[in-house]
């Protein structure tokens, strides 16, 4: 089955596509992150926010591009993502912690979040 995504208005299979949760702050920083790393329109970001609705499907690949250039950015600053074993499924997880976040991304994305009205708390988990 095919769903609109919310971000960019294209259809995507359900196997495609991620729900995020629309109350907390995770489209926010989606948002964000593609107005600083893919040049979003802060206009369109911000409409898309004001009318997101709980449970709407978002492309994958916003998420992965998301990832990619958070990641690229930490990399740069010189840091690492940080590691652990999930005992339970037996498998190395990487994670960043807060202070794995460049102080020049969280000011790069704390204005794009204030530019589209977006008032949050930030937690940054790839």
């Amino acid at each position: 089955m095919k769903r609109l995504c919310c971000v960019c208005g294209e259809y995507v299979n359900d196997s495609d596509a991620r729900r995020a949760n629309i109350k907390g702050s995770n489209v926010a920083i989606l948002l964000s992150s593609l107005v600083v790393f893919a040049g979003k329109d802060v206009a369109e970001a911000k409409r898309v926010y004001e009318q997101r609705q709980p449970r709407k499907p978002i492309c994958e690949q916003h998420f992965v591009t998301v990832a990619q250039y958070i990641g690229a950015e930490i990399r740069c600053a010189g840091k690492a993502y940080s590691q652990h074993l999930d005992q339970a499924r037996g498998v190395m997880v990487a994670h960043v912690l807060d202070a794995d976040v460049p102080e020049h991304l969280l000011t790069a994305l704390n204005d794009a979040i204030g530019k589209i009205s977006v008032r949050t708390h930030h937690t940054f988990v790839l």
